[in-house]
């Protein structure tokens, strides 16, 4: 039984109510359920079951049989009262069945500082019908607690302090009223906590400081209303924690200095209103896997900061941040997957460790922030493969080791890494950092010509010469020579080298007697051969052509190669001065 109700109305039947297993109460209860619209939704029919005699049977240590029973005004805190025992001392309760029952107190249930004996507690299907219910310090011994398909509703729900024992404990599709859920500081023993499909409504709920020693935790498809879901200081053991598809509406998602053994971790397809969500402190120890694929955060902010998952994988893959500011400052990752991201605002990535940051295919429109500040950024490797970068990466080349992060991407191939320079090469010119910007596309065209000659190996044994032949020739004179035109004192050194070469070669020709450089009006300044060697070269390189001396021979061959090789590097060093000086 599922009830939705806004109130109810009781009517006592003068006749027995015969229990499912055959036993009798004197008396039924018919309780009509209402909706908001006034109209009867339902009516069910419970056995009356007296609390005084509930009373007498915990004073004789006696099972407590509950199931289909209408209870009134059950309070563990009168019978105390009456007994004169003091309220914190515990009261104990060998055994209970109250399946299918019904419980109804102006004042609140309470059984609060109850030892629940061994063997299972079982209140699934039943209802609390209003004010409060109150477990609060109470223990259980080992066996399972069963609240499933149980209705609170209620203005508070107190299991704060509560000791359970080995055992399942079971809420799942419960139903709590708007109001405080309060599961402070519970120690949930070796077992499995099951919220599946819980309805929590709206309300603050809260697990601070609650322990689960061994076992999952499960709020898979749990329906979180609005106000606080405050998980701080909560330890999760090495079972499975699971918010899959889980709804969290609007208001804080605290889960700040929470820590989580070696399981896995699961928010996958959850979606989040207007949050704040907040992850700050958090340990995830070796061996744990934390998932948060899929999913859809309106806006707020989502917190990240000073994680400690230095031994551990972290995935955000397809994860729609929506309008929500992201920060990851100074935490510690083995990988930070952030595959296929929208990132529509401010995303602080100044991670203090990662060995692995996976942002390919990311939709970025606003910042990503990488840039070192007041403590280093040590990332080891970094993905931007098929980023759609709308917004603006903030990174150092220097600081950030930007070479050696795309680098050491040992998987991707040569065309994949030259996207990625080409990428932040672009990023860079926006920015307004053009050292930065030259060093981005020096390596772009470098991975750019490997992906070349890596293909040009596939086209047989000619295809594979020719792209050798190529590739050489780009190595040297576009790469060696001016660092493809990024750096005009490279080529103005090579300018240099190349004249003092030339006049080597002319004076080695000369030697070899295969050509040499006349004077065309007798050496008037009595210049050696190695000296006229050098000049010769000089006016050729630079096209100055004073025709005092003229080449014959071999060497006529040496200065047409020097005229060509003078007028493309001098073109290529204005190119390079101009492309620097006009940024």
């Amino acid at each position: 039984m599922f009830v939705k109700y806004n109130r109810y109305k009781t009517e006592v039947i003068d006749q027995a109510f015969v229990r499912t297993d055959g036993s009798t109460l004197a008396k039924t209860i018919r309780v009509h359920f209402y909706s908001d619209k006034e109209s009867e939704v339902l009516s069910k029919d419970y056995g009356l079951l007296d609390s005084l005699e509930i009373y007498r049977a915990i004073k004789n240590n006696e099972a407590l049989n509950l199931s289909q029973a209408y209870i009134k005004e059950l309070n563990i805190k009168d019978l105390k009262e009456k007994n004169f025992i003091p309220a914190e001392q515990m009261i104990e309760i060998q055994s209970i069945d109250a399946q299918n029952s019904f419980f109804d107190a102006a004042a609140g249930i309470d059984l609060s500082f109850v030892s629940f004996g061994k063997g299972n507690i079982n209140f699934s299907h039943s209802v609390f019908a209003r004010s409060t219910v109150n477990f609060h310090s109470s223990h259980f011994e080992n066996g399972n607690v069963m609240f499933d398909h149980t209705i609170f509703n209620c203005d508070v729900v107190d299991f704060s302090n509560t000791t359970f024992g080995e055992g399942e404990i079971n809420f799942k599709s419960a139903y709590f009223h708007k109001g405080f859920k309060n599961f402070q500081y519970a120690n949930f023993g070796k077992g499995s906590i099951i919220f599946i499909n819980t309805q929590f409504n709206d309300g603050d709920v809260s697990f601070i400081n609650s322990v689960i020693h061994e076992g999952d935790a499960l709020f898979k498809m749990a329906h979180f209303g609005k106000g606080r879901k405050d998980f701080h200081y909560a330890k999760f053991g090495i079972g499975t924690v699971s918010f899959e598809k889980a709804y969290f509406h609007s208001g804080e998602v605290n889960f700040r200095n929470a820590e989580f053994d070696k399981g896995k971790v699961n928010f996958n397809r959850s979606q989040f209103g207007d949050c704040e969500i907040l992850f700050d402190g958090c340990d995830l120890h070796a061996g744990g896997k934390f998932s948060f694929r899929k999913v859809k955060i309106h806006s707020g902010e989502f917190a990240f900061s000073l994680v400690n998952f230095k031994d551990n994988e972290v995935y955000f893959d397809e994860t729609d941040f929506g309008n929500t500011k992201v920060t990851f400052y100074n935490s510690c990752f083995k990988k930070l997957s952030l595959k296929s991201c929208h990132l529509n605002n401010y995303v602080d990535l100044r991670v203090s460790s990662c060995n692995h940051l996976d942002l390919s295919d990311t939709i970025v429109r606003d910042i990503i922030d990488l840039k070192p500040f007041n403590s280093p950024v040590n990332i080891n490797i970094m993905d931007i493969t098929g980023i759609r970068l709308i917004g603006r990466i903030y990174i150092d080349w220097k600081l950030n080791n930007v070479k050696e992060l795309i680098q050491r991407q040992e998987y991707n191939s040569f065309q994949h890494k030259a996207e990625q320079y080409r990428a932040l090469k672009q990023n860079f010119n926006v920015t307004g950092l053009y050292y930065d910007e030259d060093k981005a596309y020096l390596e772009f065209k470098r991975m750019e010509a490997k992906a070349v000659l890596v293909i040009n190996k596939q086209e047989g044994f000619l295809g594979k010469i020719w792209g050798y032949l190529k590739y050489v020739a780009k190595k040297l004179i576009l790469d060696n020579m001016g660092l493809y035109a990024t750096s005009p004192e490279r080529v103005l050194i090579s300018v240099v080298i190349a004249w003092f070469g030339f006049g080597i070669l002319f004076f080695l020709t000369e030697m070899a007697h295969l050509g040499n450089t006349v004077s065309a009006v007798n050496n008037p300044d009595h210049l050696s051969i190695l000296f006229q060697s050098f000049y010769h070269s000089a006016i050729t390189f630079f096209t100055i052509g004073y025709g005092d001396v003229f080449p014959v021979g071999l060497s006529r061959l040496v200065s047409a190669l020097e005229g060509f090789t003078g007028v493309f590097m001098m073109s290529y060093f204005t190119v390079a001065f101009v492309r620097k000086i006009l940024r």
